[in-house]
Order: structure tokens, then C-alpha cells, then sequence
């Protein structure tokens, strides 16, 4: 699958969002211990 730049940009626009909403849910102490792992490897991923 080729895409383009401009596709690449609008789905990194979406992972900032939703790793933003995350963040939120881990800043409310709603994300589990396991899930703030997964979101550090998520974060060092991207």
C-alpha cells in the first residue's frame, strides 16, 4: 500500500490524539499500571 504524505500526516494527526486522550485518562488515574506501560511503548514507538 503506498501512501501519500499528506495520508501519513492525517493518521500521525490521529495517533497524537488519541495517545493525547490517553494521556488525559492516565493524568485521571483511570489507566491501569499495565496500560501506562503500553502507553510508554506506544509513545517510543511513534
Amino acid at each position: 500500500m503506498i501512501m501519500t504524505s499528506e495520508e501519513k500526516e492525517k493518521i500521525g494527526d490521529c495517533v497524537a490524539a488519541i495517545l493525547g486522550e490517553v494521556e488525559s485518562l492516565f493524568f485521571q488515574e483511570s489507566l491501569s499500571e499495565q496500560g501506562e506501560a503500553r502507553l510508554e511503548e506506544i509513545k517510543r514507538q511513534v
